[in-house]
């Protein structure tokens, strides 16, 4: 089965950049005969388009559109926050042959998932079980097209089972360690990005110089497979960024501005992006003149570093945190905000403010971890936190 990552990286789900951690799978079937998987990116990688699977997997291919620990919209119930999901494609006439391929290869999609997150054929459930369940919308799905098949969720469990103790390692997969690198090109030049590794492949972008990109697989020829296509990492065009997770998180501090995210370590570096005062950052690299090369979310470049400060240790709770009239206000309330925009409920700048924004992510937050969905932030919501 061929394999390929496409991030929808303009969908809404991709862009919240809400982190999961995978309790289970979650099986679908799109009930749009003859739409294969790489179609669904022109149909869903947009604004204003929440609803997002995993991946969808057809006879020839799986296309991963969602990295796996970001959470989707798939089963409109709580399963969207615990599991993974992903949909197999439907023939137009439901032909046999077609139907075995995609199915084998759902099963190995399933069974690499399942040793790459320490799951078993247990915790792989379609989203018929899913609304049996509790936990997603009411839906048959797969039941519906698997049934003229003769194959049912407890034929695919087996399958899955049978795959794990085959090899119950899996075969690497390029998600599984992506490499972070920098175009090293002069000024005025680019790095082409072609559909094929070669330099007879077409031209589908052009990568600038000082730019940073994920790669996720190297060619014998040297040739890197990137977001988009290829990329010729010889001569050393790409240079690898060591990724530095113990060089620890600090917060901005520009008070009453912004911190602008740039692709080189210096003022003159393109602009990526900003962060708010308030917001905090992981630090993955340094440079000699002072600059941070930082990530927050999907955010990733380089920042000047005197306007980054230790962050705070996660102060004591003294009281109840809730939406008041006056609102209320605290250091301990600018801890909350950060950790919840960390984990992806966006409270809108930390200022030290509980408001309506704090009191949204919050109660989206409890929903989350099966608290209490009140808005008030207690113990058992702190410790959570």
């Amino acid at each position: 089965m061929d394999w390929r990552i496409q991030w929808m990286d303009q969908n809404d789900c991709y862009k919240q950049g809400r982190k999961l951690m995978p309790k289970g799978i979650m099986v679908h079937a799109t009930a749009s005969p003859g739409v294969m998987a790489e179609d669904w990116y022109k149909r869903w990688n947009k604004g204003g388009i929440e609803k997002c699977v995993h991946a969808f997997v057809d006879n020839r291919e799986t296309v991963q559109y969602l990295p796996w620990d970001m959470r989707g919209w798939h089963a409109g119930g709580s399963a969207n926050n615990t599991h993974i999901g992903f949909e197999i494609c439907e023939d137009k006439g439901w032909n046999e042959a077609y139907f075995i391929s995609a199915w084998e290869n759902a099963v190995e999609l399933a069974a690499h998932l399942c040793a790459r997150y320490g799951l078993t054929q247990r915790q792989i459930i379609s989203h018929k079980e899913g609304h049996a369940q509790g936990i997603a919308s009411n839906h048959g799905d797969p039941d519906h097209w698997w049934g003229k098949f003769n194959r049912t969720m407890d034929d695919f469990r087996a399958a899955v089972a049978q795959k794990l103790a085959e090899n119950p390692a899996q075969e690497e997969r390029p998600e599984d360690a992506p490499k972070t690198m920098r175009v090293c090109v002069p000024e005025d030049d680019f790095l082409a990005v072609r559909a094929a590794p070669s330099n007879a492949g077409a031209l589908v972008d052009k990568l600038a110089p000082g730019e940073i990109v994920k790669v996720y697989e190297v060619n014998a020829s040297g040739w890197c497979k990137t977001k988009g296509g290829w990329s010729y990492g010889g001569k050393g065009y790409l240079q690898e960024i060591s990724e530095a997770p113990s060089l620890g998180r600090k917060r901005v501090n520009t008070p009453g501005d912004i911190l602008n995210v740039r692709d080189e370590a210096n003022a003159k570096g393109k602009k990526l992006g900003e962060l708010a005062h308030g917001s905090q950052v992981t630090i993955c690299g340094l440079a000699d003149n002072g600059w941070m090369l930082i990530q927050q979310g999907n955010l990733r470049g380089w920042v000047n570093g005197r306007y980054l400060v230790n962050c705070a240790a996660k102060p004591e709770l003294t009281r109840i945190l809730k939406l008041t009239s006056p609102n209320m206000r605290g250091e301990d309330v600018r801890w909350a905000q950060n950790r919840l925009n960390e984990l992806g409920y966006d409270c809108g700048a930390a200022d030290g403010i509980f408001g309506p924004n704090t009191d949204r992510a919050v109660k989206s937050f409890q929903m989350a971890c099966n608290l209490t969905r009140d808005g008030d932030i207690g113990p058992k919501t702190w410790e959570k936190l």
